[in-house]
């Protein structure tokens, strides 16, 4: 009962946030269970200002608040072949453009989403932990007609992740991640030719999250050896609503803030 109740008043005081400005709030009716039928516009509309509040559950059961917000339009910068291009920069922390909260840089390719960079910052410090780019980008949405019909299934293009570890700081410092890998100060681990396997579970799907109930496209993504497996809800015009993850955490929309 006292999980319960923490998890409402997580809820109110993340739909309280995300409300206010010129910009409209979409709760999907409130929170209180009111029926977005069919959106319009783009699985996942990225746009200077707009942000998405989640309630996370891990797989004890425990629940924490995470808020993702589009922050500007800029070059990715960084080492990656990616370098000069053009994206959104999204922060993801506890607040809006949380400054202690991770960064990545996403673009729109045509009709795909992809990911060029991002990068892992460490919560009490708020120094960067971890560097990570992709190439060719690695794919978050395919919005393509032949992408998100029914029973629809592909196999990403191979692409290379590198990875760029801070294990100590000038000051001698180091980065709180426990030191599970070691990579050395500058050094890069690159895991080749990954492929990541797509498909639509769903091109329709009604579900529920504290945010209201939407319809929405699921989809899931296996990663390479099936070493990660991801289930996606999108809602037109309002982006991911729903995301799980086997054996780890759920996490589910409980306001979005999305600019016209």
């Amino acid at each position: 009962m006292e999980k319960v109740r923490a998890t409402l008043l997580i809820a109110m005081a993340i739909t309280g946030m995300a409300c206010g400005g010129s910009a409209q709030s979409n709760d999907g009716g409130g929170g209180s269970g009111g029926t977005v039928a069919s959106g319009t516009g783009p699985f996942l509309p990225l746009k200077v200002g707009n942000s998405w509040n989640y309630q996370v559950t891990d797989k004890n059961g425990d629940v924490s608040v995470k808020v993702q917000s589009v922050i500007a339009q800029e070059p990715v910068g960084g080492d990656g072949p990616s370098a000069t291009k053009t994206a959104f920069r999204l922060v993801t922390g506890s607040k809006v453009n949380d400054p202690e909260g991770d960064v990545s840089w996403q673009g729109i390719v045509d009709e795909r989403v992809v990911r060029y960079r991002e990068q892992s910052i460490d919560g009490s410090s708020g120094k960067l932990k971890n560097e990570q780019y992709w190439d060719p980008p690695r794919l978050r949405l395919d919005e393509s007609a032949e992408h998100i019909a029914a029973a629809a299934s592909w196999l990403e293009p191979e692409y290379t992740e590198h990875n760029i570890d801070i294990d100590t700081y000038p000051d001698g410092g180091t980065d709180g991640d426990g030191g599970t890998t070691y990579i050395p100060d500058g050094g890069v681990v690159v895991q080749d030719k990954i492929h990541d396997l797509w498909s639509v579970v769903s091109p329709g799907q009604r579900v529920t999250v504290p945010a209201g109930t939407f319809d929405a496209l699921v989809l899931r993504r296996v990663g390479d050896s099936g070493a990660s497996v991801k289930t996606f809800w999108f809602a037109r015009g309002v982006g991911k609503i729903r995301e799980a993850e086997e054996g780890k955490s759920t996490e589910e929309l409980i306001s979005s803030h999305i600019i016209p």
